[in-house]
């Protein structure tokens, strides 16, 4: 069995030695790791951005006789405008969330992201 770490690829790798370091693995079990990590690299993502998607199987929600609830959407600041709608086209683009008309659609609302993202 290889026990040679290097050759996992990068986001995988990062996994590995975050679960490996302050760990006391025996050597058995680290290669076990190395090769369970090797051998299932496309299930990890490789970016925040990589969320996964299948087109197999479309759903309904059933929402019965249920009043539709209005919620009008949220104003950022001013100075928020541009960062939040950045992040709701990166939402967009990795089909986070998606344009309805449904009467059941809430607005997209990332007032948390928008402020963590101008602090940091």
């Amino acid at each position: 069995m290889n026990t040679d770490a290097d050759d996992l690829p990068a986001h995988v790798l990062l996994l590995y030695a975050q679960t490996n370091d302050g760990n006391d693995f025996k050597s058995e079990v680290a290669g076990n790791l190395q090769q369970l990590l090797r051998t299932h690299t496309d299930t990890f993502a490789k970016s925040p951005d990589d969320l996964g998607f299948c087109s197999l199987l479309e759903h309904d929600i059933d929402t019965g006789d249920a009043f539709t609830i209005k919620q009008s959407p949220r104003c950022p600041p001013l100075t928020a405008c541009n960062c939040e709608n950045q992040i709701l086209d990166e939402m967009l683009a990795t089909r986070v969330i998606e344009h309805s008309n449904s009467a059941f659609a809430s607005p997209a609302n990332s007032a948390g992201i928008t402020y963590l993202k101008l602090r940091g």
